[in-house]
């Protein structure tokens, strides 16, 4: 399929429009699938073509007549009666894709086939000109950095991490030379103390929603940045304690992100739990889940319910 998609491609067979208005006919397409044989029976290749759907074509508007050139008998008889009467030597080629090479005079609309898609180049620049009529647009070339994120390609997929922007907020809180911590979380909990002394609530927040861009890639913090955003209107030194724990987690996983297979499905698998009455302020349980696609993870979430589930059966479910 990705032959015969390369071959329509190269010859120019269609320009991709804007579905027209329904009183255009608009004629279907399909997939042909063909096991070519050799001569002694055993199989050649396995082929695809790419096909309108001729009868739902209009006469007279979709087309006048139609003929296939085929070679005439005679004319075989006579290229080979030629040939072994002047000693010639028979070479056969085959024009990939002939039939792509005439030209039509109608203007006939089809419908987009299946699997068609913009990853290849051909695509993708018809995108960017049909863009570049609307908008004035800045082609910064293939992504390797967008919005804090750096993107690097191997030959297995692609990986996202955001380690500049993780050693700026080190820096900007005065952790860079910190010693860095195997866990994201404290195996203590201290950020329910009331009798601590408050913090600036200003630093405090700066702190926490530079973090809270990090778990665009990082879902190993997600659930540690839960528990300090619930301590934005009046933040402790025990819960600045907890955001400088998880700086320090972050010194030492700086360079860990999001690694995205080629090699996987378009399957999507969800996963989820809860734990129960787990906060000893509000007694509320947290939920968490995450969303595969194939084997690559792009969603995901911890978060306390808004209900405080009276058993571990209704938490869960």
């Amino acid at each position: 399929m990705k032959e015969e998609l390369d071959a329509l491609h190269k010859n120019n067979t269609w320009t991709l429009v804007p579905r027209p208005s329904s009183q255009t006919n608009i004629v279907g397409s399909k997939w042909v699938f063909k096991t070519k044989l050799l001569p002694n029976g055993t199989v050649d290749r396995l082929k695809a073509r790419l096909v309108a759907q001729g009868y739902s074509q209009i006469p007279g508007v979709d087309f006048e007549e139609t003929f296939s050139p085929v070679l005439k008998p005679t004319t075989l008889r006579l290229v080979v009666a030629l040939a072994t009467t002047m000693s010639w030597l028979l070479r056969q080629l085959d024009v990939k894709n002939a039939f792509l090479h005439g030209k039509l005079k109608e203007e006939v609309y089809m419908t987009q086939p299946p699997v068609l898609s913009a990853s290849s180049q051909f695509l993708l620049q018809q995108i960017i000109d049909h863009l570049g009529n609307q908008f004035d647009l800045k082609d910064l070339s293939p992504v390797n950095y967008f919005l804090g994120i750096e993107v690097t390609e191997f030959s297995g997929g692609i990986f996202l991490s955001q380690a500049k922007y993780a050693k700026d907020i080190l820096t900007r809180a005065h952790m860079f030379a910190a010693a860095s911590i195997a866990t994201p979380l404290a195996t203590k909990d201290t950020s329910t103390l009331k009798d601590d002394d408050l913090v600036d609530a200003n630093e405090y927040r700066k702190l926490v929603g530079a973090l809270q861009y990090l778990t665009i890639i990082r879902t190993d913090i997600c659930h540690a940045m839960n528990r300090v955003c619930q301590f934005m209107q009046q933040p402790t030194f025990a819960h600045m304690r907890q955001v400088k724990h998880i700086l320090r987690y972050i010194k030492g996983t700086i360079h860990h992100g999001l690694r995205f297979s080629s090699h996987s499905t378009l399957s999507l698998t969800g996963f989820c739990d809860a734990d129960w009455a787990d906060c000893p302020i509000t007694r509320r349980s947290t939920t968490g889940y995450c969303v595969f696609l194939g084997a690559n993870c792009i969603s995901w979430s911890s978060k306390k319910q808004p209900t405080i589930a009276r058993s571990i059966a209704e938490a869960k479910y």
